[in-house]
């Protein structure tokens, strides 16, 4: 009877390779594996099945089945990485490993932000291009720039027979030339409209601060100083990855990391980039920090994320309102909530002041200038993410008008109220929830205050990615990924991934802007239900009576086996 059931395994592992081989071989022939969209799809999918069951804690997923779900979503990363990298991984080391749209913004705004400030980037970069002696003129067959004080277009042609400013010494005018020379021929005319009529360099001072003085170090012309640019975000993802392994355990840190580089708004963002996901492996180490009971390191962490991107700041508010029940219950501050403010209070104020000091406390207000502008342009951009988006369409007919007459700004208008009533509904359920959940899950929540709280950049929309840590905040250290996930949060887990999925594979040809804000519904409808279930479902965790946490515990071995 053993060998029967030997020989039907077999059987049935040749069946499934052959199945395989199969779809494989067809795939190739007929092209859809060339597509990246498709190839995205397909690898959320998986990840969205392995999120399903590979926490079911049913007896058939042994420890042998946990390391096959732990080898399938390690190769769904590397596999999402390279499409994401769009092919730069295999020219690392060499010119090609840049993405130049980003790193022309990071690179020169950071490293000539004394000169540049916010609004000169476009304007300069064309001056010097133009200048005597700079090789090929590469701008000059780009018809119009964007104005960044203004954010109106301008010519070219107008712009190039400026002088430099005044501020430029002698010395950084020449070092900016050659930089604008190098980044001259990484694209083509096509591209370069693109990118010089984008909306410019906007990140506060405090940032500045950090990445300027790598730009400064290392030169994006010299290819060793360029691969260590190249690759300082990668190192952060692994030392955040290396932080969540030993919170939550190598499963659950894979399946984040995945569903991370699977984010639609990811795409050219994850390897070739200068200093760009440094916020996200900030927030993704202040989960791990709380869990580990690393109050202090979790608030600076945030601290330094929001000094970056201030976005990040909301994460912040999770432990401190459900810190309030024990507060209401003790009659006392809690150790761990004042080790939390106060270290993120002191990270605040020595970056703040490191940047007041080196760029003036001018740049603080031309910074809040800036993105105040920036952000009313921005609001109601093709590629947004957040609850507001939504409401860019005509809502006053319901569903009767025509969604691709799409008027922005008159629409946000008028669903102006609407807006505000879905706003508060979620503000009333999220805060809630942080009442009545743990301190860790908590401050996960935060992610939901970002969602409704504005409108942001598809590619910041990743801090969702970090719910898939609620519930994981109680097993000891390294053990979350052991026991049962209770079933709804599997489901939730995998609803989040097959969101993603939804938005790659949504029908929506040539209108991204109707894309997006499907996949805004989306997200609000997955939030809504899943603040239900935190509310309503049981069990609930913390101090209201009789409700228990949502986490399995640790399945301890037995001293006495019995009988082999």
């Amino acid at each position: 009877m053993k060998a029967l059931a030997i020989g039907m395994r077999v059987c049935l592992g040749l069946l499934l390779a052959a199945a395989v081989v199969l779809l494989f071989t067809l795939g190739l022939h007929l092209g859809p594996f060339t597509r990246g969209s498709f190839s995205t799809e397909l690898l959320a999918f998986i990840t969205a099945c392995v999120a399903l069951v590979a926490w079911s804690g049913e007896e058939r997923l042994n420890r042998t089945a946990r390391i096959a779900a732990c080898v399938v979503l390690t190769v769904v990363a590397a596999a999402t990485l390279n499409i994401q990298a769009n092919g730069r991984i295999q020219n690392w080391g060499t010119d090609e490993q840049v993405a130049e749209w980003g790193v022309f913004h990071y690179y020169l705004g950071g490293k000539y932000f004394s000169e540049l400030g916010y609004h000169d980037l476009y304007e300069q970069a064309v001056i010097a291009d133009w200048d005597e002696g700079n090789g090929p003129n590469r701008f000059e067959l780009v018809p119009t720039i964007r104005d960044l004080q203004t954010y109106k277009t301008i010519r070219t042609s107008v712009v190039r027979e400026r002088p430099r400013a005044a501020y430029w010494s002698d010395a950084r005018w020449e070092e900016f030339k050659a930089d604008v020379a190098w980044f001259g021929p990484q694209a083509g005319k096509k591209r370069w409209k693109k990118i010089i009529g984008d909306r410019g360099y906007n990140p506060p001072p405090s940032y500045v601060l950090v990445a300027g003085t790598f730009v400064n170090l290392f030169s994006i012309r010299h290819p060793v100083s360029q691969t260590i640019l190249i690759n300082l975000d990668m190192l952060l993802l692994l030392l955040a990855m290396a932080f969540s392994i030993r919170a939550y355990g190598y499963l659950r840190s894979i399946l984040v990391l995945t569903t991370f580089l699977l984010w639609y708004g990811n795409v050219n963002r994850v390897f070739g980039q200068i200093w760009i996901l440094d916020w996200f492996a900030a927030c993704w180490m202040a989960a791990s920090a709380w869990k580990m009971k690393r109050h202090g390191l979790s608030g600076g962490l945030i601290a330094y994320a929001a000094c970056m991107r201030v976005f990040p700041a909301v994460l912040l508010f999770g432990p401190l309102v459900a810190g309030l029940t024990t507060v209401a219950r003790e009659g006392k501050i809690p150790r761990r909530l004042w080790r939390f403010v106060g270290v993120a209070a002191v990270v605040g104020l020595v970056l703040a002041a490191g940047s007041t000091l080196r760029y003036g406390t001018g740049s603080w207000k031309a910074f809040f200038d800036n993105i105040a502008e920036h952000n009313e342009n921005h609001v109601t951009g093709t590629r947004r993410f957040g609850l507001k988006h939504m409401f860019i369409l005509d809502w006053s007919r319901g569903l009767k008008t025509d969604a691709k007459k799409v008027k922005s700004k008159r629409n946000l208008r008028r669903n102006k109220d609407l807006h505000k009533t879905a706003t508060l509904l979620f503000l009333v359920l999220i805060v809630g929830a942080m009442a009545v959940r743990d301190e860790h899950d908590a401050l996960l929540l935060g992610a939901g205050l970002f969602f409704i709280g504005t409108v942001a950049s598809r590619y910041y929309g990743a801090l969702m990615v970090l719910l898939l840590l609620i519930g994981c905040g109680r097993a000891p250290p390294g053990r979350a990924h052991e026991g049962e996930r209770p079933r709804r949060r599997r489901i939730f887990d995998a609803l989040m991934i097959m969101l993603i999925w939804a938005v790659y594979a949504a029908p929506f040809g040539g209108e991204p802007r109707l894309q997006y804000v499907f996949s805004n519904a989306m997200w609000a409808a997955w939030l809504l239900a899943c603040l239900g279930f935190m509310l309503l479902g049981p069990p609930l965790s913390g101090w209201l009576p009789g409700r228990t946490e949502e986490v399995a515990p640790a399945t301890v071995p037995s001293k006495n086996p019995g009988p082999a």
